[in-house]
């Protein structure tokens, strides 16, 4: 859902709710749950990118006012979503399972100036919501929780090892970074040796579990 209010709010009758591979940004709501409110039963949200979402009372994005310990949230990243009330991105009245969602601070996103991509289409690799190649949370999700086969665009999910966060499944995963002393590049990012970083620290932060950090001489 973009830019519609709330995006989703089923009856109250509803007893089951399952969600995933999903994009809310720019919704907004009076009451609560910028994007995603529910007033009853179980539900599974996995995979979900939640993005600038708006609530006049509690929750920016996803607000639960049932569930049990059978509901989960998951493998979500939310990222800017306010609410009247300072709850922040969600809201979880129930005892379930909250396991590797990410409430980024910086933006990890490729481009938040042009969410739809070059190309015009919603749903497609080049969407501003995808997660940048040196993102610091790539891999960072639970296979366990993953609903789906394959990501929002279609593209295939785990590409390695382990799965993204968010609604988007990266397949240019930066594993190896560079650091050099002598380096003077003006927007130094670590992903080669031109563009190295010029500290060790450097490195060390930008690498996850497994990645390798390679130093010149």
């Amino acid at each position: 859902g973009v830019n519609n209010g709330v995006a989703f709010n089923p009856p109250s009758t509803a007893t089951y709710t399952d969600m995933s591979e999903n994009v809310f940004a720019f919704n907004n709501s009076n009451a609560s749950g910028g994007a995603v409110y529910l007033t009853n039963g179980d539900f599974e949200l996995v995979n979900n990118t939640f993005y600038k979402n708006t609530a006049g009372n509690s929750a920016g994005g996803f607000n639960s006012q049932g569930g049990s310990s059978s509901s989960v949230l998951a493998n979500n990243i939310f990222r800017q979503n306010t609410d009247a009330a300072g709850d922040g991105d969600f809201v979880c009245l129930s005892s379930s399972p909250i396991l590797n969602n990410y409430l980024t601070g910086v933006s990890q996103f490729t481009d938040t100036l042009n969410l739809i991509g070059q190309d015009g289409l919603w749903m497609t690799a080049d969407d501003g919501l995808k997660l940048k190649p040196v993102s610091s949370i790539l891999n960072g999700g639970d296979n366990s929780m993953v609903k789906s086969a394959i990501d929002i665009t279609g593209a295939a999910r785990i590409q390695y090892a382990l799965v993204d966060p968010g609604a988007y499944e990266n397949e240019n995963v930066v594993t190896r970074w560079y650091v050099s002393a002598a380096q003077d590049s003006i927007s130094p990012d670590g992903t080669s040796w031109v563009t190295a970083f010029p500290k060790f620290q450097d490195g060390v932060d930008a690498a996850k579990t497994g990645d390798s950090v390679w130093v010149a001489h």
